[in-house]
């Protein structure tokens, strides 16, 4: 499933990459990363992706939904998301939500995620 509003302004930056095959072996590569500075009707709403993604808030707020956690993102803030995984993440500032993000993938690096699962279990 996939459903967004790509409401983000003319500075934003989208950047795919064709990974060599020498980069497949590695423990993840990078397939999209970007820059975006997002309005008050961004959102995405997305599950079944083959990929991670890294979120990085640098300015404004916006709120993730994954599995059965809800935050916000402020300033300063980053999350990493399976994206196998029913996510969705929007702006909720009045001022732009501003942040970088990469997808990313990997055999090896899919087998970590009970890793990350383990860690978020012991807060």
């Amino acid at each position: 499933m996939l459903d967004y509003n790509l409401d983000i302004s003319q500075q934003s930056i989208s950047q795919p990459y064709t990974s060599a095959n020498v980069a497949k072996s590695f423990p993840f590569y990078i397939n999209t990363c970007g820059y975006f500075e997002a309005g008050s009707g961004y959102y995405t709403v997305r599950d079944s992706k083959q990929a991670s993604l890294l979120l990085f808030t640098h300015a404004g707020q916006g709120e993730m939904k994954y599995k059965d956690t809800q935050c916000v993102l402020e300033p300063g803030s980053a999350v990493l998301v399976n994206c196998m995984a029913l996510h969705e993440y929007r702006t909720i500032s009045a001022e732009p939500w501003v942040f970088y993000w990469m997808h990313f993938e990997g055999k090896k690096f899919n087998q970590q995620w009970s890793i990350f699962r383990d860690i978020t279990r012991r807060k």
